[in-house]
């Protein structure tokens, strides 16, 4: 996320949009349902194809140099060229969108009524999923208390502990294995021992909503009405 925030703003320095190959099916509207017939790729603009000649001999040069740093140096390197020595990438670009717009057109002649249809929810799933997502950040930003963990979850974490403590005085335990020996244990419990957890549980999840209610109250205090109705809704 944060090399894709670095070419965002890189890319706005040069002029151009952000590089196709760092885009992903929700940003670029490409269906991954594999049943879909698959969209023709993009269009790369100039700088892509600068980036795609030079990064290899980018790294050759700089050993251990980390990506940030060879994105910036091929960007200098780029605004540096001349006119002339652009009009290579220039004519790459325009023969690409050239090749985009037939392909496409092509894919939209043959492109059924029920595939457009599905692709069209397919985009709106897609576009709902990453709303969510936003949302989500933007309450942990604020500092929506976590959610409480269940029975199982606080089980898990104090088998884990007690196990891994073993491993420190000289036992073994793999932890590759422990999501099955977490599962194993817990479905060894009594029913008198699940209840120690269930009750552990319920008083955890009466403390989160208490602190749930005081971060509300703090939110409409401070004018966030909206983000509270939304998070109930």
């Amino acid at each position: 996320m944060l090399l894709r925030s670095f070419i965002d703003s890189l890319s706005k320095q040069i002029s151009w949009k952000r590089p196709y190959f760092v885009s992903n099916a929700q940003t670029t509207g490409y269906s991954t349902d594999r049943s879909l017939p698959p969209k023709p790729k993009r269009c790369k603009n100039p700088w892509v194809f600068y980036f795609m000649e030079n990064i290899s001999k980018a790294k050759a040069d700089n050993p251990g140099t980390s990506s940030p740093k060879l994105f910036q140096l091929l960007s200098a390197k780029w605004q540096s060229l001349g006119e002339e020595a652009q009009k290579k990438y220039l004519k790459l670009a325009e023969a690409d969108k050239n090749r985009y717009m037939e392909e496409i057109q092509v894919y939209r002649a043959n492109l059924t009524p029920e595939k457009a249809s599905a692709i069209a929810e397919e985009k709106a799933r897609a576009k709902l999923q990453k709303e969510q997502i936003t949302e989500k950040k933007k309450l942990k930003a604020l500092g929506l208390p976590k959610k409480p963990p269940n029975a199982y979850i606080l089980f898990s974490s104090d088998f884990m502990k007690r196990k891994f403590s073993q491993v420190e005085e000289g036992g073994k335990f793999a932890v590759k294995n422990q999501a099955s020996a977490v599962g194993e244990a817990w479905s060894k419990l009594s029913a008198n021992e699940k209840a120690k957890w269930e009750e552990l549980a319920a008083v955890k999840a009466k403390e989160a909503k208490k602190k749930v209610e005081e971060w509300e109250s703090d939110m409409a205090a401070k004018g966030f009405l909206e983000i509270v109705d939304n998070k109930k809704t």
